[in-house]
């Protein structure tokens, strides 16, 4: 193993990129750790100076990293809750998985479980209950993994955009399954069909599918400009393959009636990415569950225009306020 320190020639300060396009809350501090199997993962943690009401995690979609969600951290400081937030392997200043550190790549989404887990029992043991899951996309994915596996690490989850099986664009959807089975015959690291190494610092806003905000858009360009090492291309057929088996876990008989942990799930109107019939069809049996479609809204209703992220903070602020009445 290298003897170096994981955050070595980065470009960090108390282990967070230092960019004031990311609107990072003061006080956060970002750490790595290693997993079982060496991988080094980084997270961070702000917590309140009094009292918190409980812990909200948030699970970032795929290519995110820890600063595009400095807004999002500070207004869930002043709302009174510690937050923690994540780098997934492969992504961030996580681990990169392949000798090609664009790629986008996981084999099973079950090793973010488990690094979840890792986690849960070390360096956020110590955050106040309730700990509720605030995931985005891919983020979600992993999350709905993590409350069937794991019961017990939440309290209460909301889910955006949530990734439960992806939209094959001009692909049928078998066909789609039929060439993510290549990552059992040795294609697992390659590219799927039209992804490339393109990554968020060579995109333009005018091309995007994600948001109708400019200037949140712009956010995670800005903080990857700062540290380079952030940026990520287009997944692999190998994580592709990931999803489809992991939505099958997901979607196996009786496994969704087992999430009995109150839920918000949002969708965005304007989606282009996920495929929101998915969340739909789980909504209706999940037990404890409500579905929430936000009209004007792209993929990244966190990262939205100012009328949209209201009508979240409405829909959070309500889901909160009633779970903890029933509770």
């Amino acid at each position: 193993m290298d003897a170096k320190p994981a955050d070595a020639g980065l470009n960090l300060v108390n282990g967070l990129v230092p960019c004031t396009a990311a609107e990072l809350p003061s006080g956060g501090t970002g750490a790595f750790f290693t997993a079982k199997d060496g991988a080094r993962l980084r997270y961070a943690i702000w917590t309140q100076a009094n009292a918190a009401k409980g812990s909200v995690f948030i699970l970032p979609g795929r290519t995110e990293f820890i600063e595009k969600y400095g807004e999002l951290i500070g207004e869930l400081l002043a709302r009174g809750f510690n937050v923690a937030a994540i780098d997934w392997r492969g992504q961030g200043l996580s681990a990169r998985l392949l000798s090609d550190p664009l790629r986008g790549h996981i084999a099973d989404f079950r090793v973010y479980v488990e690094d979840f887990a890792a986690l849960a029992a070390g360096p956020f043991a110590s955050m106040p209950k309730p700990w509720t899951l605030l995931a985005h996309s891919m983020g979600r994915g992993i999350g709905m993994q993590i409350l069937q596996l794991h019961p017990e690490f939440a309290q209460a989850a909301i889910f955006s955009a949530p990734l439960l099986n992806i939209l094959t664009a001009r692909i049928p959807k078998p066909v789609a399954r039929l060439i993510g089975l290549g990552a059992k015959l040795g294609f697992a690291g390659s590219y799927v069909p039209s992804g490339r190494g393109k990554t968020i610092l060579e995109e333009d806003f005018s091309e995007n599918v994600v948001t109708h905000d400019e200037r949140r858009y712009e956010r995670p360009k800005s903080v990857a400009l700062a540290e380079p090492r952030l940026a990520l291309a287009a997944p692999t057929i190998g994580w592709a393959q990931a999803v489809f088996e992991g939505a099958d876990r997901i979607f196996a008989p009786g496994a969704l009636e087992v999430v009995k942990i109150p839920l918000l799930l949002l969708i965005a109107a304007e989606e282009a990415l996920i495929d929101n019939d998915a969340t739909r069809a789980a909504s209706k049996r999940l037990p404890n569950a409500r579905l929430v479609e936000i009209p004007g809204s792209r993929h990244e209703i966190l990262m939205e225009l100012d009328p949209v992220r209201e009508i979240f903070w409405s829909e959070f602020d309500g889901f909160m306020t009633s779970k903890n009445s029933n509770s």
